[in-house]
């Protein structure tokens, strides 16, 4: 498609298209080629706010540095510091280092923001600011974020349904309901490439039931299938000449 009518569209309308690709593309695991888009969108529009982010979860794929990540993000969010989808990315990156007051702070800003919006964004991070909460003394404000955690989990109609049970049950110690839970979410198709990349952290909420031979059984499970599902369209790429 863009081959056919990139000519048509002005820059920024171009630096979008590719940007949009570099993510499909990223979200499918093909991280040199997101690499490889994202370079073509900044070409065409080199103030796009969100190619900056992408590049910055890109880097995350190639080398793993969450250190690296978290000083990126703050880079960005100092051209801008009203960007509440920046202050969550970089709670989710202080949350897996397990730098929790540093997690408490940007999750709390951005809540603070979303909420004096009227926005109902981001539920699915109650689970992680319930922990932080707990770990930091907060018990009463950790219970009523969990509860609220509870509620979004068992009204999401997306994939990740049966992943936030699991998170939520194996923060409660129920470790049989919270395998039970990831086995089903291991039955979804077509992971992105976001999940993938986040299970090679330790995931705090995880920590009853993350040395456990059937959870850990699961977790390769989806790994495979992701690969399987990422082969299928590599191959359909080839075929076309287009990788």
């Amino acid at each position: 498609g863009i081959d056919l009518d990139i000519a048509s569209h002005d820059s920024v309308d171009a630096g979008y298209t590719y940007l949009h690709l570099s993510n499909a593309l990223m979200q499918t695991g093909f991280v040199n080629e997101a690499e490889k888009y994202l370079e073509i969108s900044l070409q065409y529009n080199p103030e796009n706010v969100y190619t900056e982010l992408l590049r910055i979860y890109i880097l995350l794929a190639g080398d793993g540095n969450l250190h690296q990540t978290k000083e990126l993000l703050i880079k960005a969010l100092q051209k801008d510091t009203s960007r509440y989808d920046i202050m969550k990315e970089l709670g989710v990156i202080c949350y897996f280092m397990q730098d929790y007051e540093c997690a408490f702070g940007y999750f709390s800003r951005m809540f603070e923001i979303t909420e004096s919006q009227g926005l109902d964004l981001y539920s699915g991070e109650k689970g992680k600011m319930g922990l932080i909460m707990l770990k930091l003394g907060m018990t009463e404000e950790s219970q009523q974020y969990f509860q609220d955690y509870l509620e979004f989990a068992e009204n999401d109609q997306s994939i990740y349904k049966h992943l936030s049970l699991a998170v939520y049950y194996a923060h409660m110690g129920d470790t049989e309901r919270a395998i039970e839970e990831m086995e089903l979410f291991s039955e979804q198709e077509k992971y992105p490439y976001w999940y993938i990349l986040f299970m090679g952290f330790d995931d705090p909420l995880f920590e009853s039931v993350d040395d456990l031979p059937e959870f850990q059984k699961i977790i390769r499970k989806i790994e495979l299938r992701f690969w399987k599902y990422h082969k299928e369209i590599k191959d359909s790429l080839k075929e076309k000449g287009l990788l």
